[in-house]
């Protein structure tokens, strides 16, 4: 019964992703032709990395969290080259490249140093990354984006001009690091049911996609 919930849970979740990831990859494409903002063509290379890391993962690798880790590396990028592309200079270049290094650091102890250790069954196909340490990765990075997020909406909040569609996106990141930090969390407590573990994982995955992508498209859809 779990096994079958299991499945149809992913077989959705997946067709929603590519539709949702397909309609940022227009709208941020639209929202660039039609402003001339390179920071709104992010989104569609965020939203194409997220589909193509899908597809190797289904059609290439198997259980490789190794490539979910370098995805979110590049996404975290990205999302911080859109935060120094906003227009005023809310957060310094040197900054954020500060926080990018600390988590490449991270990244790179978690790759080449096997600790925490875990039971074997929540090793990668490849080996170089268990569970644990894939979900703690996921927990400083979300913890670092969420506080730049929320220093730049402090800092927007301040000032007399105020863009609603900033606005509406910071909120979205916002959303999909709290969720980082929610799943990495809870993934870490469930850790023990291997099956809980999973169903938790795929309901709070389609539950967060869904609140961060509304945030964003209404983000790249609002005129100011």
């Amino acid at each position: 019964m779990v096994s079958l919930i299991l499945t149809y849970l992913k077989l959705n979740f997946i067709t929603i992703k590519y539709i949702i990831k397909s309609a940022l990859i227009i709208l941020g494409y639209s929202k660039f032709s039609s402003s001339k903002e390179k920071k709104y063509l992010l989104f569609s290379l965020i939203a194409a990395l997220d589909i193509f890391t899908t597809l190797l993962d289904k059609y290439v690798f198997t259980s490789n969290l190794e490539l979910f880790l370098i995805n979110d590396l590049l996404a975290v990028g990205l999302y911080f080259m859109f935060f120094h592309l906003i227009e005023k200079p809310f957060i310094i270049k040197k900054t954020l490249l500060s926080f990018f290094g600390l988590l490449l650091l991270l990244a790179g102890s978690l790759f080449f140093f096997d600790w925490p250790k875990s039971d074997i069954s929540l090793y990668s196909k490849y080996g170089y990354l268990n569970t644990i340490e894939y979900l703690l990765y996921s927990l400083f990075s979300g913890l670092t984006c969420l506080i730049i997020c929320a220093i730049l909406l402090v800092k927007m909040f301040k000032t007399e001009l105020v863009q609603l569609n900033i606005i509406f996106i910071l909120f979205g990141i916002m959303s999909f690091y709290i969720g980082d930090i929610i799943q990495a969390g809870l993934g870490i407590y469930f850790i023990s049911d291997i099956n809980v573990h999973f169903v938790f994982t795929e309901i709070f995955l389609t539950l967060r996609l869904f609140a961060y992508s509304g945030f964003i498209i209404l983000g790249l859809l609002w005129k100011n």
